[in-house]
């Protein structure tokens, strides 16, 4: 009797030595579930578990109670697959739910619902990233399964998940269908407000580049338009709206786009804190980490899509990290360099960016594994792009309207030196043509005057003296002309108006065009200097005619209006074309004294002849209309 109380004692403590015994959720009407202190882990070695020995694990105690606030089950960075179980009993009623996990970025799912104590496995079902969307035994973004008990029944629901390679986000869940519906709907509304929010700035930078050809614009597009990417990939919706038949690329592409935002975040940065041409060493130092950052597109896909050595995928998940962590501390600095330098826009750009680098921050100290929670900062750095991207709206209109003050601001100052040194070429000029005319007066008129008396004593007859007589006689001629042309002697005495006069009654007797000149109007609104200006701008436009129209008649006109004095000229000669002729000497000479006098030129020509319409206001001497 003794031994058989003994053996049966024996047997007893086996028995609870061989299973443990786990706590279970209690389920009722709820429409949704706390499970923090029902979830169970384990971790697979190197060898891969069926679904018979994890049940057996299981049962032997191997699981570890594992704490889930917000029913968020997170590990930063993994290498080894990950068994959760959520031990569970169907109250006095029918439970029909649906247990899931929120996050469809996982590459392999495998869900079991267990029966318990027998560990007959009710249901089971693999799906996951690295298979097509429609492989899921319910179609929604995230990965949910039916959990289905009658009164009583006990059961474990098991998940196997494979990230390796990457952090584990894994958000438990077990809802009604009519519960999870209803939160996908506003889920589903917060996400299509941000992100047409998001696709509406990318649009308007799109547009500002095409209007304004400034690359910064078409950065920024780009950038915002990869954030849109990411948070439809953070939300898990980018694989059932744009690629559900391309698991490869959406194992993929929430890495990608993250590494696009980082890179044309970096061109952006350069571009608009102008770092080329302020700080030409960052500015190369920039465009290295970008490189370096763009060396992801390549490795992204040879590690996670082409490589199955999880070593190797782990060495680019650090490397990633390494450069997405270079490019924020080198932005980071290249502000605070630009802000010592007191360039305003800085100022807006640094204040954009303090949301985003607060939570990559957190994100990157949680995947290095420094912090010790589990909060994961995906949404909030999400929330904190759209801060930035709202920002950085702000930042690019002021930045617009700061160049354009900035550059109008130049193009004055450019435009007033433009015409100081206008002014002086004139005056040089006026001055040495005045020189150059009282010597061709004074000096060359008198030698020639000289050598005609000196001929006048040589024989008359002789056919040297002659011809020498001729050639004083023309050079003389040619000689006042041109020194009248450059200052006439009686200029400080007579009007402009009768300076004109006298020249084109000279011009009639000597050319085969005739001319017509008429005036009309007070001619006292213009100094001597500025008379000057307008009478070589005369002579210069019957030169041309002269030369080059072929014309038969000419009229020239002065009209001094009440606020201008408006100077007509037309010949019936052939024309001539205006592109061609526009860079020639006549016309640049004519359009920089018309510039001088804040003229305005109009010239229409053609095969019948040429209308040139000069108007210039009557300018004082300080320069004042």
């Amino acid at each position: 009797m003794a031994k058989l109380r003994f053996r049966l004692f024996l047997m007893i403590f086996w028995l609870l030595s061989a299973q443990t015994s786990y706590a279970q959720l209690i389920l009722d009407e709820q429409n949704s579930y706390d499970l923090n202190g029902w979830v169970f882990s384990m971790m697979e070695n190197q060898k891969a578990l069926t679904v018979n020995e994890t049940i057996k694990n299981f049962k032997a105690g191997k699981f570890t109670a594992t704490p889930t606030p917000d029913n968020e089950f997170y590990r930063p960075l993994v290498k080894n697959v990950y068994w959760l179980a959520i031990p569970i009993k169907a109250s006095g009623t029918n439970v029909e739910l649906e247990a899931g996990i929120a996050n469809s970025g996982i590459y392999h799912v495998e869900y079991y619902l267990v029966s318990l104590p027998d560990g007959k496995v009710l249901k089971k079902h693999i799906t996951g990233k690295q298979y097509g969307f429609f492989t899921r035994l319910i179609k929604d973004r995230h990965y949910y399964f039916p959990v289905v008990l009658k009164a009583g029944e006990q059961a474990t629901i098991l998940f196997r998940l494979d990230k390796r390679g990457d952090g584990l986000n894994a958000p438990v869940r077990l809802v009604k269908r009519s519960f999870r519906q209803q939160t996908e709907f506003s889920a589903y509304f917060q996400y299509a407000f941000f992100f047409g929010l998001m696709m509406f700035v990318s649009l308007f930078s799109i547009v500002s580049f095409l209007w304004s050809k400034d690359y910064v614009y078409l950065y920024h597009s780009l950038y915002v338009f990869c954030c849109c990417l990411f948070f439809l990939a953070d939300g898990d919706l980018d694989y059932e709206w744009l690629y559900p038949d391309w698991p490869a690329w959406a194992s993929i592409a929430s890495s990608i786009y993250a590494v696009g935002i980082v890179f044309f975040m970096m061109l952006f940065m350069s571009s608009f804190l102008q770092l080329k041409t302020s700080h030409p060493k960052l500015f190369t130092l920039a465009r290295i980490c970008t490189l370096a950052i763009a060396s992801l597109f390549i490795l992204i896909p040879l590690g996670y899509v082409f490589g199955r050595d999880i070593t190797m995928r782990v060495g680019i998940y650090y490397y990633g990290l390494l450069c997405v962590t270079a490019g924020w501390l080198l932005s980071i600095y290249c502000i605070f360099r630009r802000v010592m330098d007191k360039f305003k826009p800085a100022y807006l750009y640094g204040f954009a960016i303090i949301s985003v680098v607060l939570a990559s921050t957190l994100y990157i100290l949680q995947s290095l594994n420094i912090t010790i929670h589990n909060f994961v900062p995906f949404n909030y750095l999400l929330v904190g792009f759209g801060v930035e991207i709202v920002i950085l709206s702000f930042a690019l209109i002021y930045s617009f309207n700061y160049y354009k003050t900035n550059h109008y601001e130049l193009s004055i100052s450019l435009a007033n030196e433009q015409f100081n040194s206008g002014q002086r070429l004139l005056q040089s000029q006026q001055s040495e043509q005045q020189r150059i005319a009282r010597d061709l007066h004074d000096e060359l008129g008198g030698n020639l005057a000289a050598m005609k008396m000196a001929l006048q004593r040589l024989d008359q007859q002789d056919e040297k003296v002659v011809l020498l007589n001729y050639l004083v006689d023309t050079t003389s001629k040619s000689a006042r002309n041109i020194a009248h042309n450059l200052m006439p002697p009686e200029f400080e005495n007579t009007t402009l108006p009768e300076l004109l006069e006298r020249y084109f009654l000279r011009l009639n007797t000597d050319e085969k065009t005739h001319y017509n000149f008429y005036c009309s109007g007070a001619n006292n609104h213009f100094s001597k200097q500025q008379e000057l200006m307008i009478y070589r701008i005369v002579l210069e436009l019957a030169n041309n005619i002269t030369k080059h129209a072929a014309a038969t008649e000419a009229d020239l006109q002065l009209i001094y209006n009440d606020t201008h004095l408006e100077i007509i000229v037309e010949d019936d000669g052939h024309g001539f074309d205006l592109a061609k002729c526009k860079d020639g000497i006549g016309i640049k000479s004519i359009r920089t004294r018309a510039d001088y006098l804040n003229g305005k030129i109009n010239i229409d020509t053609g095969p019948e002849g040429t209308t040139i319409i000069i108007q210039i206001p009557y300018i004082q001497e300080n320069g004042n209309n």
